[in-house]
């Protein structure tokens, strides 16, 4: 089975960004890691010991169609796997796009879902959108050592993140308050897609052992310091082929 390494630079700094305004005005005090350190993790951490296919992207949410034109050209086989190392899961947190894709776009038979429309998809949900697919049989989010719970339960089975299970369903007619019951909206689950193993990380805990089809980087400015795409990404360019 594929796997694709989905990386985000802001993974490799000492705190997380969670107001990128903070960035605007220098006032974060954020310093990335040391080269030792980040070689140290890409080789024996992530695995990358030799030069890896992949391409680097300004913001997160490109990956999403750089997954899809890699599977429309059979170069990336439906279902793969995906781990994913940054300071954010990148699976809608903070973001109203569950509704819509819940009472909506779900309902779709999942080969229609293609025409699914992508105006909400952003550097915070494009996940969500890769879920809905149907691409992802296993999703493992690495996070940052400074990690705040940001899951929302809405996308894991029984609308319990404890499942450690993804599944992607449809509804009729949730509200916005619903948020804050969904075990007890169980019953207006209209239709379930398969699940999709899910596995969360510490940094340290992380070695990928399997071997990687493709990498995916985001720089992502607005939650990094100018110091760390200047230093850092040079680093990460040494081990991609970029296709």
């Amino acid at each position: 089975m594929d796997k694709i390494i989905d990386l985000d630079l802001d993974f490799f700094q000492n705190d997380v960004v969670r107001d990128f305004c903070s960035i605007q005005n220098g006032k974060n005090g954020l310093k990335h890691w040391c080269e030792e350190d980040v070689r140290d993790y890409l080789e024996n951490h992530i695995g990358l010991s030799t030069r890896v296919r992949g391409r680097i992207f300004k913001t997160h949410d490109k990956a999403f169609y750089f997954w899809r034109e890699l599977v429309k050209q059979n170069r990336l086989k439906i279902p793969f796997e995906v781990d994913h190392l940054d300071a954010h899961s990148d699976m809608g947190f903070g973001n109203n796009v569950w509704l819509q894709m819940i009472n909506s776009y779900m309902h779709l038979p999942i080969k229609k879902r293609s025409s699914i429309p992508l105006k909400q998809m952003n550097e915070g949900n494009y996940i969500i959108f890769a879920f809905a697919m149907g691409w992802i049989s296993k999703f493992h989010y690495i996070h940052h050592e400074k990690y705040e719970a940001d899951l929302l339960a809405c996308w894991f089975k029984d609308f319990d993140i404890s499942t450690n299970k993804i599944q992607m369903v449809a509804c009729d007619n949730l509200v916005t308050e619903d948020f804050f019951d969904l075990r007890n909206k169980i019953h207006k689950i209209v239709r379930k897609d398969e699940t999709i193993d899910f596995q969360l990380s510490k940094p340290s805990d992380y070695k990928n052992i399997n071997k990687i089809s493709y990498l995916s980087v985001s720089v992502s400015p607005n939650y990094i310091c100018p110091d760390t795409q200047r230093n850092i990404l040079p680093i990460i360019e040494e081990y991609i082929d970029k296709i």
